[in-house]
């Protein structure tokens, strides 16, 4: 097995395949770069053509496992195999002291019943906002924010929750483009509601500037990878976890999002022996799901100290919901266009956008289509 640096590892994993190195049966690499474009070009084995895998089961993601196939052919995996892939989930993190001093109740019940929604983040976070200082200056390095996070991260995470994607399936399991559609037309309305210019903070100056003011309880509620809940157990506060609402009820499903920065599995088609790949990593993600996911918890995310039981079932709802997106079809910066405009022109912009991506999106139709 071989884990790839960011910057090289797709030029190395090219490099060993098509010089026949039969030493790897098994790549770990972040999905973005040159990645998406080395499974169409047949460097990698379809996962339901190995033998003894078993990718319904819970250990292999199933978001993941619904998210990254088409046509019954699956390139890419993740899972417990490989927990580091699961450090980058989006969540949101959320002081419990300031809840309790606002009267604000835990969502953890709305999580549970399905109906945890972006309108009622919002309404909880339109209670967060105090001029603390009293300058009546909207300055989120001094005031009380209801919700706040980096905008590379926080805007797809809030997209990939709401249900947005950029590339979907037909009826035939085949890719197509998934950007216009009415669903993201109103998620997008509901981006611009949370980001009305005073109540939360989309930050892209300073990536310190919210982590800061979290812990220095000044954030109601702060976008964080779901390690952050480890790294902020030294806070003078107890805190709580929460997947990304849902845009309605009706959605039915949460989606983490998981960063292009996850590691992700990919068996090259130098492997000589998929059934004994196969073998091999049944067991080993078996024995990870059962013994080194719960280890995970109590060191990495440090959930023996959670202030909850709920906070380790919030948890497990996240990293069960974690999935992936063809991010390189959207950036954050052209979300933040809509927020910053405060206007919602997404069908016009996604009209305009969709043929140059077509060219692309027919690439990926034809690969899996042989």
């Amino acid at each position: 097995m071989m884990e790839s640096e960011p910057n090289v590892g797709p030029d190395q994993i090219k490099t060993f395949i098509m010089s026949g190195d039969t030493i790897y049966q098994l790549y770990l690499s972040i999905q973005h770069g040159a990645m998406p474009g080395l499974i169409l070009n047949d460097y990698f084995v379809n996962w339901n053509d190995v033998e003894h895998l078993k990718l319904e089961n819970p250990y292999w993601n199933p978001q993941g496992v619904e998210k990254l196939g088409f046509n019954d052919k699956i390139y890419v995996m993740r899972g417990d195999l490989n927990l580091k892939g699961y450090n980058s989930t989006n969540v949101i993190l959320f002081n419990q002291k300031l809840f309790n001093d606002l009267g604000i109740d835990y969502p953890y019940q709305d999580v549970y019943d399905m109906t945890w929604t972006i309108d009622k983040m919002i309404a909880i976070v339109k209670q967060g906002y105090a001029d603390l200082n009293g300058d009546s200056e909207w300055d989120p390095s001094t005031d009380r924010l209801g919700y706040s996070g980096w905008s590379a991260e926080n805007l797809q995470a809030l997209y990939i929750g709401m249900g947005g994607d950029t590339v979907v399936k037909d009826e035939d399991g085949m890719p197509v483009f998934g950007i216009a559609n009415e669903n993201n037309v109103k998620l997008i309305d509901k981006l611009i509601e949370l980001y009305d210019g005073q109540n939360s903070f989309c930050n892209n100056t300073d990536y310190n500037i919210d982590k800061v003011a979290f812990k220095e309880g000044r954030i109601l509620m702060d976008d964080s990878m779901i390690t952050g809940l480890g790294a902020n157990r030294n806070s003078e506060f107890d805190i709580g976890l929460l997947p990304y609402p849902m845009l309605d009820e009706t959605q039915g499903q949460y989606y983490s999002r998981s960063a292009n920065i996850a590691h992700l599995c990919y068996i090259p088609t130098t492997n000589a022996d998929l059934s004994n790949t196969g073998i091999i990593l049944e067991g080993m993600s078996i024995e990870s799901y059962n013994k080194i996911r719960p280890a995970y918890y109590d060191i990495t995310l440090n959930l023996k100290e959670a202030p909850d039981e709920e906070t380790v079932d919030m948890v497990n709802i996240a990293l069960d919901t974690s999935s992936c997106m063809y991010e390189g079809f959207i950036s954050a910066g052209q979300l933040k266009m809509f927020v910053d405009n405060q206007t919602n022109t997404w069908a016009s912009w996604s009209a305009a956008v969709e043929k140059g991506y077509q060219k692309q999106i027919t690439r990926i139709r034809d690969y899996y289509a042989k």
